[in-house]
């Protein structure tokens, strides 16, 4: 557990954390903590899938953010990206982050594929040679979304192991949790939040 926060752009902290880490493990398991594959996220039910979520205190990221504070960092710091880890199914049909008006574009690229659900073993690679052609440095504020925000910090965290130091989960996500009705969009996260986005 870290002690305090990061400051971002207009003196923001970030929240302190506990890092969670994907760890590969021999066998099926069905479960994380009691809580079903199938509710995580938003990820697939996993048939076969062999990853398990574990504490560790190793390579924690930078913190967890709202999407309001990664929104106005965006804005304000030229040196910053946001990477959008969810599938391709999510960005076509529910929609992306619309970063037009800052001058930006979110980097979309899968830490899980679907529908298999498993992990991108290229992801820290390609994200982060997309990010140095870019023109960001590892020490560039790099927010990380997912649906609600379980992948995206893990995305982070795995990042954040490669030597960028300022990745910071978005904590909310794209939807957010459901609602009474279970709807998402509406309770929390960047759509909730009334953030630009778009949908093809």
């Amino acid at each position: 557990m870290r002690s305090g926060g990061r400051k971002l752009a207009g003196g923001v902290s970030a929240a302190p954390l506990t890092i969670t880490f994907f760890a590969l493990l021999g066998s099926r398991s069905e479960y994380i903590f009691g809580v079903p594959f199938s509710e995580l996220n938003g990820a697939p039910p996993f048939a076969g899938c062999d990853w398990i979520l574990m504490s560790s205190s190793m390579s924690a990221y930078a913190g967890d953010v709202t999407p309001q504070d990664a929104w106005a960092t965006l804005e304000g710091d030229e040196a910053s990206a946001l990477v959008d880890v969810r599938t391709v199914a999510e960005w076509t049909f529910v929609g992306v982050p619309e970063l037009g008006d800052v001058g930006k574009r979110a980097l979309l690229k899968e830490w899980q594929s679907y529908p298999s659900g498993q992990v991108d073993a290229a992801f820290v690679d390609k994200v982060g040679s997309e990010l140095s052609a870019a023109g960001l440095s590892k020490d560039a504020p790099v927010f990380f979304l997912c649906r609600s925000g379980a992948r995206s910090q893990a995305a982070a965290a795995a990042m954040a192991a490669a030597g960028w130091s300022r990745c910071f989960n978005v904590v909310g996500g794209f939807e957010g949790p459901p609602n009474a009705e279970r709807h998402r969009g509406s309770t929390a996260g960047w759509k909730a939040d009334g953030l630009p986005w778009s949908q093809s």
